[in-house]
């Protein structure tokens, strides 16, 4: 069977998959840019410093930017007080980068404001509507949670790309 005409039961999952990633694409635009006036960039930084503390070039890497584009999000993180820099203990050249209260704080706030765009649209929604989704969500964890091996297009010894939290 071949990607693009793939069937399972008569369905066309080239079709299938364009609706699905296009949905999802959609939702997440959305929440990202609707529902918090934290631009995305800057959440993502500090979602990914709320496990502990990491170097600029850790945070770079898990999201597959440059440096230079880093270290800008980082001194607008530094310039609001939401994260601290501090010494490396044991690489002088470089710094970790942690959470302030502060930063903690607007990440909860900006997941609140995300939830609540989302509860805010679900609320219309029938008892069985939520279950579709309920079950629509499970299955797309699951597809993620297989995905943790090369990209598709990636040549077979390529190494394995991070992923941002």
């Amino acid at each position: 069977m071949s990607e693009g005409g793939s069937s399972t039961e008569g369905r066309d999952l080239a079709e299938v998959a364009h609706r699905v990633r296009h949905a999802c694409m959609r939702v997440t635009r959305k929440v990202r840019y609707e529902a918090s006036a934290l631009p995305p960039h800057l959440f993502t930084v500090l979602a990914m410093l709320e496990g502990g503390p990491r170097t600029a070039a850790e945070l770079a890497h898990r999201e597959q930017i440059s440096a230079p584009s880093m270290s800008r999000t980082i001194k607008d993180l530094t310039t609001r007080g939401w994260i601290d820099r501090t010494p490396h203990p044991t690489d002088g050249r470089q710094q970790l980068l942690d959470l302030t209260e502060e930063g903690r704080a607007e990440l909860k706030a900006a997941r609140q404001q995300r939830q609540g765009w989302m509860v805010k649209r679900l609320v219309t929604s029938t008892p069985e509507e939520l279950e579709i989704l309920e079950q629509a969500a499970a299955i797309l964890h699951r597809l993620v949670d297989e995905s943790h091996s090369p990209r598709v297009d990636a040549p077979t010894d390529a190494a394995e790309p991070s992923s941002a939290s």
